[in-house]
Parts: C-alpha cells; sequence; structure tokens
C-alpha cells in the first residue's frame, strides 16, 4: 500500500466517524423515557402485588371474627393496600385510554386486581353490605377493564361503557371513602380484634 492509498483509508475513515446518525427528535426520546419509567413502575408493583396478596392470604386466614365492626390489624392492611391500588388502576385506565397507550402489562395488572379483588370477597372479612357490595362492583369493573385489551375495534364505545360503570355504581367516591375508613382501623387500634 502506498502513502497515498494509506492517506486515503485514513481519510475515509475519518469521515465515517465523524458523520453522525441525526439525533431522534425530543419526543420519541422522552416517549421512550416514559416507556421505560412505566415498565419498571409496573414491574415494582407487580411484585407489591404479589407479596401483598401473600400478606393478605395469611392476614385473612388469622382474622378471628366476622363481626360487623371487627376487622383484624393485618386484613385491614392488605385491604387499604388494595382499595389504594384498585384506585391507582382506574386513574392509570382512564389516562392510558385518553393517552392511547392501552398495553398488555395494564391488561395483566388488571386481571391481577380482579382475581385478588375475589380472593378478599370469597374471604368475608366484614359482614359490612356497604364494603361487599363495593368489592363486588369493584369486581365487575375490574373484568370490563381486563376486556378492555379484547376489544380490537370500537374500543371508545368499550371505554365509555367503563365509564358509565364507574359512574352509575359511584365506584370512586365509595373506594375512597373505604379507602379512608379502612386506613383509619389500620392506623388506630379501636374496634380492632387482636
Amino acid at each position: 500500500m502506498t502513502e497515498d492509498e494509506l492517506a486515503d483509508v485514513l481519510r475515509r475513515v475519518g469521515e465515517s466517524r465523524t458523520t453522525t446518525a441525526p439525533a431522534p427528535p425530543w419526543d420519541r426520546l422522552q416517549a421512550r423515557r416514559a416507556e421505560r419509567r412505566r415498565r419498571v413502575w409496573w414491574r415494582r408493583a407487580a411484585v407489591g402485588t404479589v407479596a401483598a396478596a401473600a400478606l393478605g392470604a395469611v392476614a385473612l386466614r388469622m382474622r378471628p371474627t366476622h363481626d360487623n365492626q371487627h376487622m383484624s390489624v393485618a386484613s385491614a392492611i392488605v385491604i387499604q393496600r388494595h382499595l389504594a391500588q384498585s384506585d391507582t388502576m382506574i386513574g392509570v385506565f382512564r389516562s392510558a385510554v385518553a393517552g392511547g397507550t392501552w398495553d398488555d402489562d395494564l391488561t395483566a395488572r388488571a386481571r391481577d386486581l380482579e382475581l385478588a379483588t375475589r380472593r378478599i370477597e370469597d374471604e368475608q372479612v366484614t359482614n359490612d353490605s356497604t364494603f361487599t357490595g363495593l368489592l363486588t362492583d369493584l369486581d365487575l369493573v375490574f373484568t370490563e377493564i381486563a376486556g378492555y385489551a379484547d376489544v380490537p375495534t370500537g374500543r371508545a364505545t368499550e371505554s365509555a361503557m367503563i365509564e358509565y360503570s364507574l359512574a352509575v355504581r359511584h365506584v370512586v367516591p365509595r373506594l375512597r371513602s373505604a379507602r379512608a375508613d379502612v386506613a383509619a382501623l389500620a392506623t388506630t387500634h379501636e374496634g380492632l380484634t387482636p
């Protein structure tokens, strides 16, 4: 190889290194970062759900009474966590539908909450008909939300039906009221069984 050929090769290598691909638009970078953060959040939430379900199964078995006024501290904590996750899921559903970002992770999360709701219903933690009615309505809403992904067309109609179910049953206000009631039970020892 002559000096001229070597200089030509080095010049081409240098040019190829200085030529960079155009940077992706800022919107795509932000969308990728948001997607990564959301996936990490849902993975953490899924791990928390599994742990809560395990704790919940133990706590619900430990409860000593079915009395209307009493619930064990452990049961109250598990139910409080479940109600908080349920409230969050409804908010996430609304924002994902509005933003068109519904995916399989959200469907799986809705199915997990549906099963957890049924497990709490089956345990009959309390004989309070108001709370039992709320669990029944949550079960229905999560069944509808989990089925949202199964509707490839007509999603606007499906989401409108889910919103109607939430509104006509007053699910969110009742959910938040129950959260406050259970939170009071979980943080104070009044009316709790040992």
